[in-house]
């Protein structure tokens, strides 16, 4: 794909001059349409089988990987990919790189798994793009899937944005999976909403 970004810039330079360059754009912009479309047809497990038999090298795969055009397809195949040994290191962080890229565009619900076979030190840029979500864009399952997976430090960060929600229903499920790694100083004042949450229920 570098060489035909490559001849497509040489080409578009020409076409206001050359009726042939212009010719040549359209051939390019198919040509790179088909290999997309190729992308999109490959089956997540087969391909992770072709790595783990040796059969594909990682960065085949991952190359494939990025081609994907819809960005939840292409974190489910990357997803996939990560849960296969056979990668090195570096070819693990750039497949976290690259589902944690799409999943700012699209595919915020999958956040939560991405983050469990992700290396531990992406888990932070994870959380930064969870917290930049909405509500209507799974800002809250992205939440509460990342949170047994956070230090204290991260989790205060979440309980914070938990206390922002507009909606005391949706408070809960990020508050009781933040539980375990909730640093004590926040872990009274959570208490003690969930005890004034109680008794407005028991009001109405």
């Amino acid at each position: 794909l570098a060489d035909l970004d490559s001849a497509w810039k040489h080409a578009v330079a020409r076409a206001p001059e050359d009726d042939r360059a212009l010719v040549a754009c359209a051939r390019y912009a198919l040509i790179r349409s088909s290999v997309h479309s190729i992308a999109a047809n490959h089956v997540p497990v087969l391909v992770a089988r072709a790595v783990e038999t040796g059969l594909w090298p990682g960065v085949r795969a991952l190359r494939v990987a990025s081609r994907i055009p819809e960005a939840k397809a292409r974190i489910e195949m990357l997803i996939t990919l990560l849960g296969v040994r056979a990668l090195t290191a570096q070819e693990r962080l750039e497949a976290a790189d690259l589902a944690l890229d799409a999943s700012q565009a699209d595919g915020a619900r999958l956040l939560a798994e991405l983050a469990k076979v992700i290396d531990p030190s992406k888990v932070p840029r994870a959380l930064d793009i969870a917290l930049a979500l909405n509500q209507a864009s799974g800002e809250i399952e992205a939440l509460a899937g990342l949170a047994p997976l956070l230090d204290a430090k991260m989790t205060a960060r979440v309980v914070d944005r938990a206390f922002q929600l507009q909606e005391e229903g949706s408070r809960a499920p990020v508050l009781a999976a933040c539980g375990p790694t909730m640093p004590s100083y926040r872990l009274v004042s959570v208490l003690g909403h969930a005890l004034q949450f109680e008794r407005k229920d028991l009001c109405r």
